[in-house]
């Protein structure tokens, strides 16, 4: 194969503009594939050689093909088979369904089976077989059953020096411990992010969290229940901090299946950060719940 330069045209160079054009950034942009080597694709060649550490000449040749087309190297591997397994029948022919002279068209390998499978590649009619590559070995991990999330922008009110207002706005997967229409457990966890105080200011927050709610219901219609909670916040704002935070009269009234009213009452938290540690009481909280799956 010959090395593509400034000034070269054919449908090899169509081809090479169509990788270019598969492998670009976001940001760049793409090439006009009409087969001719011009400055704007000899550009694109050298930012494709520059993030892939080869000499940024604006040339393609061997090894800017190889990086720019991996997979020639496995059908090189698929007709090499042939020469050892000659079991099919025929060699290179024509064809075309409307007669006459058509694209050439491979015979068919059938080498040994589970060793290779039909790949398909550009511009060739019929599949490549090549070797099966394993399947990449299983990755444990840890999944939970969510039952639903919920978004739930809140604000409180905190007992300091002095008494201050913020909000909040949460979002978090739920698993369901026990029957949703009766007393249960609910472990959540995901992401919270804090606005500063109203008259103290401060900073911005975002925290990742995990939260253990108990759910007991207080009437007969199921949709008043008491549900006191804690939760373990790991976030950063100005710098790092851990909070661990108790609300022992949190108080949730489910308008339907998808909104809830939530109240709370004092609560404590304690923070611990670079700068030291601190122990806050809040006052009270009310926030909007969404529901949805």
């Amino acid at each position: 194969m010959r090395t593509f330069r400034n000034g070269m045209t054919g449908p090899d160079v169509r081809a090479v503009q169509e990788g270019l054009n598969l492998r670009r950034f976001s940001q760049d942009t793409p090439l006009v594939t009409d087969g001719v080597f011009g400055p704007k694709t000899q550009a694109a060649v050298q930012r494709f050689q520059q993030r892939n550490h080869l000499i940024a000449d604006g040339a393609v040749g061997p090894r800017t093909r190889n990086a720019l087309f991996p997979l020639a190297v496995v059908s090189v591997r698929a007709l090499g088979m042939r020469l050892r397994m000659p079991t099919f029948g025929g060699g290179v022919r024509q064809s075309n369904p409307l007669g006459g002279l058509g694209a050439p068209t491979l015979p068919v390998l059938t080498p040994m089976p589970g060793l290779f499978q039909p790949v398909s590649y550009p511009r060739l009619i019929q599949p490549l077989q090549s070797p099966i590559l394993p399947p990449p070995p299983p990755v444990p991990g840890l999944g939970l059953p969510f039952h639903h999330l919920e978004l739930q922008p809140a604000s409180s009110l905190s007992l300091g020096r002095p008494v201050d207002v913020s909000f909040s706005l949460q979002l978090s997967a739920i698993v369901m411990i026990g029957p949703e229409d009766g007393r249960h457990q609910e472990f959540s966890t995901g992401v919270i992010t804090s606005t500063p105080g109203v008259f103290s200011g401060g900073d911005w927050t975002v925290a990742w969290f995990a939260q253990l709610t108990h759910v007991e219901q207080l009437n007969r219609a199921g949709n008043f229940s008491w549900q006191p909670n804690a939760q373990v916040s790991v976030g950063h704002g100005a710098s790092p901090f851990l909070s661990v935070t108790a609300a022992p009269a949190n108080v949730q009234f489910d308008v339907n299946k998808t909104l809830s009213l939530s109240f709370g009452g004092p609560s404590v938290t304690a923070t611990f950060a670079p700068e030291g540690a601190s122990l806050s009481w809040g006052l009270a909280s009310f926030g909007v719940v969404g529901k949805f799956n």
